[in-house]
């Protein structure tokens, strides 16, 4: 792209709100390790990596690890 180009684009105030809105966005960025579950409890060391934590996953829905971004949903 040319420079030029580039510039004009940074001026032009609706380009730049995309820009914006899209860096807030942090979901777009996290990479998730999925597992599917038919059970109510699960449990999370990612192999020792952190420390044990316990979640619950409700019916149709989902649970996410803190520390290692793994994500359960449950059938």
């Amino acid at each position: 792209m040319d420079i030029a180009m580039n510039v004009g684009k940074m001026k032009d105030e609706s380009y730049r709100n995309k820009v914006r809105d899209h860096s807030k966005n942090t979901q777009d960025f996290i990479h998730y390790k999925i597992e599917y579950t038919r059970h109510e409890k699960v449990s999370c060391t990612d192999n020792g990596e952190h420390p044990k934590v316990y979640y619950t996953v409700p019916v149709g829905e989902t649970a996410v690890c803190e520390y290692c971004n793994k994500k359960w949903i449950r059938k």
